[in-house]
C-alpha cells in the first residue's frame, strides 16, 4: 500500500497536555457540570484525579466548552512553586492574568508589595482587571494544586497560607472564580475541604467506551484503519485511561510506517504490548513512585494474584491480602488501609482483586513482581513492615490471625463473626449498621457504622458528618448521620427506603439523594416537635423474591410509618400486597406500571397512562407519523403498560403500529440490523417508539446507534429512518454519549426536568446540595420524602399516615418544582416531553 500524504505524522499524543479542542475526547459532562456551577455562582470548583489522567489537558480546554460569554479563564501551574512564598506565587499569577487576558494598560503588583500587604495590593489589581474583562468574571484555573494542598511554610507569610488567603480573597471578590485540580481524592485533603465548605468536586475519571473509542480512531481516522475486535483489544489494556490508550496507539502507529501494514487487528495490538509498556515507562515509574510503600506492596500482591489466576485458569483471583500471607508478611493496619486506599484512588476494579488497567497489570509483573519471603524481610523490613517469619506462620497462624481480628475492624461490607472473623454481610436492611455501596471507600463512614453498632450514636454522628465532607455526594452517609442524631436524639419519626443497592448502585443512590436531601432539611429545622426524620435503608437488587422478603422485614418493625420505594414495577407488584395486609403507606417515586394500585399505594411520578397519551400525540400531531414500530419487553409491567398506553392513543388519532404489539427486546436471538430494515423497508414504519426496561436499555441503544448509520449510509439516498420516541428509562447518560450523537432527536417523556422554568429552584438547590445536577428519579424521591414527612404527626400511626396522605397538598416551594397531591393515590401532575439536541437533553416547547 502506498503511504497516503502526511502519514508519517504520528498523531497521538503522550505525555504532554493537549492544544486543539478537537484532539479532546469525552468529558462533556464534566464541561457541563463547571459551567452550571459557575452560572449558579459557586466559588470554588474542585476538580481531581489521578496521576495522568489528563488533569491539565482539562483545564487548558475549559476555555472552549465553558460559558465564554460570561467567563474569562486565567491557567496558573503551581507545579514549581513547592518552596516559593506567597507574595512571590501572587506576583507570578498577576503576571499570568495581564499577559493571558492581554491587558497593556495594567501594571501587576510586584512581590515586594505584596509581601506586607497581600490582600490589599492583589484586591487593588483585581479591580483593575474587571473594569477591563467588561462585566464578565475572572475565572482562576490552578493546575498542580497539590503543591500547596500542605500550607507548607515556605508558602506561609504572617500566619496567612496559601488555602486561607484564597479562601479570604474569595469571600472579597464578588467577580473571582477558582477552579483548582489536585491530583489525589478530595479525602485525602480535609484541610481543603473544610476550608472552604466542602466544595462542589467531580473526579477526572477514564474515559467512557464511547469516548475512548474516538480518541483511538479519530487521530488517525483515513490513515490507520482498526478492526472492531483490535478497538476492543486496546480498550481491555487500557480501560479508558487516555494516557495508556495513546501509549499503545502510539506504538501501533510506529509500527505500521515500519511495515508498511495500516490495518490494525488484535494480534496486532498484543503484539506490541512491551514495545508500549517501554514507551509509557515514565509514567508507569511516575504512577509507582506517587504510590506509598504499603501501596505499592498491596498492587504487586493484586497483580501477582490475577497472575496465578490466569495461569491457572481461574476466573476470580485470590485476595491480595492472602498472597501477602503467603509471603510471610504479617497483615498490618497499613497493608489493610493501602488496599482499601487504592480502591479509592480507582486503581483496583469493583472486585477489589483487580489492577483496573491491564497494561498496568502487565508493567507490575515485569517491572515489580513479588520477591520471595526472604527477599521482603530485607527489602522492607527497614521501612516499616512487619515480617512474619516462617516459623510464625507455621506454629501459630490461628492465634495470630485471631488476635489481628479481634484488635482490627472489619472493611466496608463485612461484620464480624464470633468476634474474630470478618465475614460478608449478607443483611439487607440497615439504619446505619453497614453501608449498601463498599465499592465507595469512606474510611469515617466506616468508623461511624462500627460506632452505630455499639449504639455509640454521638461518635457515630461525628463521624458520619466527618464522612459527608469527604464524600458530599454520597447519600448513604447523610442518611446514617441524620439517623445517628434522631438516636442519640431519643424520640424519633421512622420510614424507610428500598431501593437497587446490589447492581444498580447509580440508580439507588438517585433516589437516596432526594430521600436524604428531604430527611436533611427536616431535621435541621429540628424536625416535629424536637422529633427527629429517621430513614432506614432496604436493598431489594430490582428483584421480585427479595422485594416480597424486605417487605415482611420491613412490616414488623412497628416503628415503620410508611416506605418509600421499590424502583421497579415488578418488585413494586410483589411487594404491594404485604404492605396492604399491614395498612403501611408505600409511595413509589419512580414505578409508573397502570397495573400497580391499592389503598395503600401512592406515587410522586406520573404512570404509564399520561406519559404514554402524550406521546403518542407528540407522534401524530407533531411529528405527523403514520406508522410507527414499538421496541419494549412484554415481561416488563412498565414495557408493556407504557406499550399498551402509547398503541391505544396512536391508534386512536389514525396511526397505525406496524409488526405489533412489539418487537421484544429481551429475545436474546434478536437481530437489530434485520429489525431494522424490515421496520423501515418492508413495513414503511416512520417511527419507533423504545419502552425498554432498566435491563434491556443497552439494546434498545443499539437499535438507535443502527437507525443513525441507517441514514448516514451513502447508500440510502433517501435517507430513510426511523423518528425516534421513548419512555423515561432511556434518559441517562448513555443516551447522550451514543457515538456520533445517534440519539440526536429523540423525544422521552419524562416526570421532571432540571430545565423547566417550575423545577429551576429544586436543581439549583440539589446541585448545591449534591456538586453536580441530579435526575429526574432524585426530585421524585424528594416528593416522596415530603408527602411522607407532611402525613407524620407527634404520635403517628400507620393508619393516620395514610388518611393523612390522601389529604396531602403541598405547594411548590416544598417540591421539586409542582403541586403535590393524590388522586386515587395518583400524582395529579403531567410529564415533560425533552429532546436530545447538540449533544444534551432540551424541553420541548
Amino acid at each position: 500500500m502506498t503511504n497516503p500524504e502526511g502519514r508519517n505524522r504520528n498523531p497521538y499524543i503522550i505525555g504532554r497536555p493537549i492544544d486543539e479542542p478537537e484532539q479532546l475526547f469525552g468529558r462533556q459532562s464534566l464541561f457541563g457540570f463547571i459551567e452550571d456551577n459557575l452560572r449558579q455562582n459557586v466559588k470554588f470548583i474542585l476538580l481531581h484525579g489521578q496521576r495522568r489522567i489528563g488533569k491539565s489537558s482539562v483545564l487548558k480546554m475549559i476555555h472552549h466548552f465553558v460559558a465564554k460569554d460570561e467567563f474569562f479563564f486565567v491557567h496558573f501551574n503551581l507545579e514549581d512553586k513547592s518552596q516559593s512564598k506567597l507574595n512571590e506565587i501572587l506576583a507570578e499569577l498577576a503576571t499570568a492574568i495581564v499577559e493571558q487576558l492581554n491587558i497593556d494598560t495594567i501594571q501587576p503588583p510586584d512581590s515586594g508589595e505584596l509581601e506586607n500587604k497581600p490582600l490589599l495590593y492583589f484586591s487593588k489589581f483585581l479591580s483593575e482587571v474587571y473594569q477591563s474583562l467588561h462585566g464578565k468574571n475572572l475565572v482562576l484555573l490552578l493546575d498542580e494544586f497539590d503543591v500547596a494542598s500542605q500550607e507548607t511554610f515556605s508558602i506561609v507569610e504572617q500566619g496567612l497560607g496559601f488555602f486561607s488567603y484564597l479562601e479570604k480573597l474569595l469571600r472579597q471578590e464578588e467577580k473571582l472564580f477558582i477552579i483548582p485540580v489536585v491530583g489525589r481524592h478530595v479525602g485525602d485533603i480535609p484541610n481543603l475541604v473544610n476550608l472552604f465548605g466542602s466544595p462542589p468536586n467531580q473526579k477526572i475519571g477514564l474515559l467512557d467506551e464511547t469516548s475512548a473509542k474516538r480518541l483511538i480512531t479519530n487521530p488517525a481516522k483515513g490513515v490507520l484503519n482498526y478492526e472492531a475486535d483490535a478497538i476492543n483489544a486496546i480498550q481491555e489494556l487500557s480501560a479508558g485511561h487516555p494516557y495508556f490508550t495513546q501509549v499503545i496507539c502510539d506504538s501501533l502507529f510506529k509500527e505500521a510506517r515500519i511495515t508498511n501494514n495500516w490495518t490494525v487487528t488484535r494480534a496486532n495490538v498484543e503484539a506490541i504490548i512491551d514495545k508500549a509498556i517501554e514507551s509509557g515507562e515514565g509514567g508507569l515509574a511516575w504512577f509507582w513512585d506517587g504510590l506509598p510503600i504499603p501501596e505499592q506492596v498491596v498492587i504487586s500482591a493484586v497483580a501477582e494474584a490475577q497472575n496465578i489466576a490466569i495461569k491457572k485458569n481461574q476466573d476470580f483471583p485470590e485476595d491480595s491480602l492472602t498472597i501477602l500471607g503467603n509471603y510471610g508478611i504479617s497483615l498490618t493496619d497499613d497493608l489493610r488501609e493501602a488496599a482499601k486506599s487504592l480502591e479509592k484512588k480507582g486503581f483496583l476494579d469493583d472486585t477489589k482483586r483487580r489492577v483496573k488497567i491491564e497494561l498496568v497489570r502487565r508493567w507490575l509483573v515485569q517491572r515489580h513482581p513479588l520477591p520471595q519471603k526472604s527477599e521482603y524481610s530485607n527489602k522492607y523490613k527497614r521501612k516499616g513492615f512487619l515480617i512474619g517469619t516462617i516459623a510464625a506462620a507455621v506454629i501459630v497462624p490461628l492465634l495470630g490471625f485471631g488476635v489481628y481480628q479481634f484488635s482490627t475492624p472489619c472493611p466496608a461490607g463485612k461484620n464480624k463473626e464470633f468476634g474474630i472473623l470478618c465475614v460478608q454481610d449478607t443483611s439487607k436492611i440497615s439504619r446505619g449498621e453497614r453501608t449498601f455501596f463498599p465499592t465507595t471507600g469512606n474510611t469515617n463512614r466506616d468508623l461511624g457504622i462500627d460506632a452505630f453498632k455499639k449504639h455509640n450514636y454521638s461518635q457515630a454522628a461525628q463521624f458520619f458528618k466527618q464522612a459527608v465532607a469527604d464524600n458530599r455526594n454520597d447519600p448513604e452517609v447523610l442518611i446514617y448521620y441524620n439517623n445517628a442524631l434522631a438516636r442519640k436524639q431519643g424520640s424519633r419519626l421512622t420510614i424507610a427506603a428500598v431501593v437497587p443497592a446490589d447492581n444498580k448502585a447509580n440508580l439507588a443512590k438517585e433516589m437516596l439523594r432526594g430521600i436524604a436531601q428531604s430527611q436533611n432539611q427536616f431535621n435541621q429545622k429540628g424536625g416535629l416537635n424536637g422529633k427527629l426524620l429517621e430513614v432506614i435503608i432496604a436493598n431489594d437488587a430490582n428483584e421480585q423474591e427479595q422485594a416480597k422478603q424486605i417487605a415482611q422485614e420491613l412490616v414488623k418493625d412497628k416503628s415503620i410509618m410508611g416506605v418509600i420505594g421499590h424502583n421497579s414495577g415488578e418488585a413494586t407488584n410483589a411487594a404491594l400486597a404485604e404492605y396492604k395486609l399491614a395498612n403501611l403507606a408505600i409511595i413509589s417515586p419512580t414505578s409508573t406500571s397502570i397495573s400497580l394500585q391499592g389503598d395503600n399505594f401512592f406515587r410522586t411520578v406520573p404512570s404509564d397512562h399520561p406519559a404514554g397519551k402524550k406521546l403518542a400525540e407528540y407522534a401524530s400531531q407533531t411529528l405527523k407519523l403514520k406508522k410507527v414500530v414499538i421496541f419494549a419487553n412484554p415481561e416488563s409491567t412498565y414495557s408493556d403498560s407504557m406499550r399498551e398506553v402509547f398503541t391505544k392513543y396512536f391508534e386512536k388519532l389514525g396511526g397505525e403500529v406496524v409488526r405489533p404489539p412489539l418487537i421484544n427486546l429481551a429475545d436474546s436471538a434478536l437481530d437489530v440490523d434485520k429489525e431494522i430494515l424490515k421496520s423501515v423497508g418492508i413495513y414503511q414504519a416512520e417511527g419507533a417508539a423504545f419502552f425498554p426496561d432498566t435491563e434491556h436499555t443497552d439494546v434498545a441503544l443499539k437499535i438507535i446507534k443502527y437507525n443513525a448509520d441507517l441514514i448516514a449510509s451513502p447508500q440510502n439516498t433517501q435517507k430513510k429512518g426511523l423518528k425516534l420516541l421513548g419512555g423515561n428509562s432511556l434518559y441517562n447518560k448513555e443516551t447522550l454519549d451514543l457515538e456520533g450523537k445517534a440519539a440526536e432527536g429523540l423525544i422521552l417523556a419524562v416526570p421532571w426536568f432540571k430545565n423547566s422554568p417550575q423545577s429551576k429552584n429544586f436543581s439549583q438547590a440539589a446541585a448545591q446540595q449534591w456538586g453536580g445536577e441530579v435526575s429526574w428519579r432524585t426530585a421524585t424521591s424528594y416528593d416522596a420524602t415530603q408527602a411522607l414527612i407532611k402525613a407524620l404527626s407527634n404520635n403517628p400511626t400507620r393508619a393516620t399516615v395514610l388518611q393523612q396522605l390522601k389529604e396531602v397538598n403541598l405547594p411548590k416551594e416544598e417540591t421539586s418544582g409542582e403541586p403535590l397531591s393524590f388522586g386515587s393515590g395518583e400524582r395529579k401532575t403531567q410529564p415533560i416531553l425533552v429532546k436530545i439536541k447538540n449533544g444534551q437533553f432540551e424541553l420541548v416547547q
